[in-house]
């Protein structure tokens, strides 16, 4: 885990704790002295309400470190990181106060009330803090109800593991999977071509279809009948991180202690607790918190729902450049079901993943830029290049044969695009997947008309 320094303005008192993300960014390059970065990254979390973030600029402030001194602002920023009581900001608070004229005082007064109307634990509930709630929600992610055993000669008998993340679209099916982890795999091949038979199992609730992004699935196996011990002694090993004392300064402690706490079969008080884990590791800028906390205020699991709060955090998190946070927001943003619609905002997201090398938002955005009805969003060139980047390397074929297709229809490259679009059909055939879709777009380019979604 990353070292940071923790600002605790004692004179020139430093102390040395643990933290992730944004907030163990801010504190690195604090350390670095790059003060004008650590600056605008404690801002982030300052405004999602993270206290010592808030008290880092006012300390900031009070010494002149990446801005101009400023004893009103210092001191503004710093009554406002005491709000819950924290005792550095309470000390802090008084050593600027002594130091300061009643004019200052004065001025500093406004500032806080400026600072308190936007960044107050008060406004914050309102625009961001979601209200924990005993319901769960009906939709969880989906999980496979009649899941194929992998082939045995593509995994090692003694001991394999992976994980696999997938989408799954609005009739159900599953695609875009990417392998996220792979041990003991000694066939990648036909490990591949059983990713790909799980196109075969629609998911869906209470008799509807339903779609999600980023869902994850584990496998492990061990040879020797071990695999259920296996399982159990990950389970005891989840139950004994619960024993030692929570590092409640490390965003990235808080993040896995609440996901490895089960939504089911536990207490309400202990939800709550796991709820306060997360809300806490989203204050201080942890993407994969935030993310997780949008998706439960979005279905309403433990938290009341509230579209404009969940945008919030997705927002926050994309902010970080987090590519599974970018892909995740900007798939919610550009289908527009389950928060408020923003195709523009969708696509930068997919953009800046994409110059991160992202294949799957590659592979995304190209399929959005080679089929949507939006003048304004349609770019044939580079769908093609995007996909053309992306597309040996794909492991999910008839997402990528699809995309090509699209693509080379959009730049009227017909002739290849039939052909392409024949070789998804054929691939959706063998490992029996839904092949509705794949029919239609062969029709169209067969006609030389481009799909438009």
């Amino acid at each position: 885990m990353d070292k940071y320094l923790k600002i605790v303005f004692c004179f020139v008192c430093i102390i040395s704790i643990n933290a992730h993300a944004d907030f163990s960014s801010a504190v690195k390059d604090y350390n670095e002295k790059k003060f004008p970065k650590a600056m605008q990254e404690f801002q982030r979390t300052a405004a999602l309400g993270h206290k010592q973030s808030q008290l880092n600029i006012g300390v900031m402030y009070f010494r002149g470190e990446g801005v101009a001194k400023n004893i009103v602002d210092a001191y503004a920023w710093t009554v406002l990181s005491a709000e819950d009581g924290l005792a550095d900001s309470i000390r802090t608070k008084g050593i600027i106060s002594a130091k300061m004229n009643e004019q200052q005082k004065t001025d500093a007064d406004i500032k806080l009330k400026e600072l308190m109307s936007i960044y107050s634990n008060e406004k914050l509930k309102l625009t961001l803090y979601p209200k924990h709630s005993k319901e769960k929600a009906k939709f969880s992610y989906a999980s496979f109800k009649a899941m194929p055993q992998p082939p045995r000669s593509a995994i090692s008998e003694q001991f394999s593991k992976y994980e696999l993340e997938y989408d799954i679209d609005p009739q159900g099916y599953i695609h875009n999977y990417t392998l996220l982890e792979a041990e003991g795999v000694t066939d990648v091949d036909k490990l591949v071509n059983y990713l790909a038979s799980l196109k075969k199992y629609p998911q869906r609730l209470e008799g509807q279809p339903i779609w999600a992004y980023n869902v994850k699935y584990g496998h492990i196996h061990a040879g020797k009948g071990r695999t259920k011990q296996l399982v159990e002694e990950v389970n005891e090993e989840m139950r004994e991180g619960f024993t030692p004392e929570i590092d409640w300064s490390n965003a990235e402690n808080l993040y896995q202690h609440a996901v490895n706490i089960s939504d089911s079969l536990i207490s309400e008080k202990m939800q709550q607790h796991k709820t306060l884990l997360l809300i806490s590791a989203a204050r201080m800028g942890h993407p994969k918190a935030q993310t997780f906390t949008a998706l439960n205020i979005i279905y309403g699991n433990h938290f009341e729902q509230d579209r404009q709060k969940a945008l919030a955090w997705l927002l926050s998190a994309a902010s970080s450049k987090d590519n599974s946070s970018l892909y995740l927001t900007a798939s919610l943003l550009y289908d527009g079901k389950l928060i408020d619609a923003n195709k523009r905002k969708a696509i930068e997201f997919l953009q800046q993943a994409a110059e991160q090398q992202h294949v799957k938002s590659k592979v995304k955005l190209a399929w959005i830029l080679a089929t949507e009805k939006e003048a304004e969003f349609f770019n044939p060139p580079k769908a093609l290049q995007l996909i053309n980047e992306a597309y040996s390397n794909y492991l999910d074929r008839v997402t990528a044969y699809e995309t090509l297709a699209a693509a080379q229809a959009s730049n009227e490259q017909f002739d290849d695009a039939i052909n392409t679009q024949q070789s998804a059909l054929n691939f959706a055939k063998e490992i029996d997947a839904n092949i509705d879709g794949a029919q239609a777009r062969l029709k169209s380019y067969q006609q030389h008309q481009v799909w438009r979604q």
